[in-house]
């Protein structure tokens, strides 16, 4: 079954430097919060990863244990799971906000660039190239927003054609945490290793 991720992690996530493709096939989800900790740290984003012994993943970590916007890392569930701590890039930090207060169309086009690469299109049922949601979200697609007006029955006139950013499915919590599996992955196991 396919992974359906947050709007934190369709949307704010590229915005700490790097492409959406770049966090997978590790990425669990991205919250703009956990509200376990007591600590907040403005414009990041909090990058939950399933622990993996692929040596890709041990590239991930270093990568960003190496960044300067890494505020913090932590691991849960005894190192089953880790959270970046990311902070978005300074000339985001406007959109950061616009996308929190699901603005989504009144980002920058520079912003709209970095997170649609590599994701403009999707392949639909029939393997044929199709908009993604994402595009369609960001760029006021008019026939997502007549679908919304349809099942909704009313007239969204200039609203956005997706709804705001949930602060319990963007939040990170105790629920979310105690529904994680909390085994390892047999598959390619190691013992962890972080290298500074």
């Amino acid at each position: 079954m396919k992974k359906t991720y947050n709007k934190t992690s369709n949307f704010i996530l590229p915005l700490v430097g790097y492409s959406f493709n770049f966090f997978k096939p590790f990425l669990y989800d991205a919250y703009i919060h956990d509200s376990r900790i007591s600590k907040k740290y403005p414009y990041c984003v909090y990058i939950l990863f399933k622990f993996s012994g692929d040596k890709n993943y041990a590239i991930v970590e270093k990568t960003l244990l190496n960044n300067v916007k890494c505020k913090s890392q932590y691991d849960i569930h005894e190192g089953a799971y880790s959270m970046f701590i990311l902070e978005c890039e300074k000339r985001f930090k406007k959109d950061y906000s616009l996308l929190v207060s699901g603005k989504y169309s009144e980002i920058s086009e520079e912003a709209k660039n970095i997170i649609l690469q590599g994701r403009n299109t999707v392949k639909n049922k029939k393997g044929k190239n199709e908009t993604s949601i994402v595009h369609k979200v960001l760029h006021k697609d008019i026939e997502l927003k007549k679908f919304w007006e349809k099942r909704t029955n009313s007239d969204l006139k200039e609203q956005e054609v997706w709804s705001r950013l949930n602060s319990e499915e963007e939040t990170f919590s105790k629920k979310i945490m105690d529904a994680l599996d909390k085994k390892f992955k047999i598959e390619n196991e190691q013992k962890r290793t972080i290298i500074p």
